[in-house]
């Protein structure tokens, strides 16, 4: 089984191989995700893939310590997920808000991460997050990778 999504204009199509809606979103507190109104939801040793159909409006948004590649589309503004490089691997977590269902997710609590270094960030994401790809759709029925 897994949750489905996309962004607000379908540019970004979300597949998350979960189907856990136990799962509690996070909310982190920094000017960035608030504008955002980013809430975030991973699981270990979970997947997701992501299928961007216009790679011409994928933005990546770095702030802080740069240890975070934020996906924006912008055709229709929305923050969709977050990745790391973590040891070579991509990991990542998901916006809640672009998710089906995301109302059956229990209730946000709210983080502040500004004040931790980026290798404790990349220890805790490791041990949280799940493993991302991203593919571009560059013609009907096929992907191409860009991670």
């Amino acid at each position: 089984m897994s949750i489905q999504g996309s962004c607000n204009c379908g540019n970004f199509k979300i597949k998350w191989h979960s189907n856990d809606y136990q799962l509690t979103p996070r909310e982190c507190v920094c000017r960035y995700c608030q504008s955002k109104g980013a809430m975030y939801v991973s699981k270990y040793d979970t997947r997701f893939e992501v299928i961007i159909a216009d790679q011409s409006l994928h933005h990546i948004h770095q702030q802080g310590t740069q240890s975070a590649q934020f996906h924006e589309c912008k055709g229709c503004d929305s923050l969709v997920f977050v990745t790391s490089d973590i040891n070579g691997a991509l990991f990542g977590s998901i916006n809640s808000a672009c998710l089906e269902n995301a109302n059956q997710f229990q209730p946000r609590v709210s983080l502040a991460l500004s004040t931790t270094t980026a290798a404790h960030k990349k220890h805790k994401w490791r041990q949280s997050w799940c493993q991302a790809s991203i593919h571009n759709k560059f013609r009907q029925g096929a992907t191409k990778s860009v991670t």
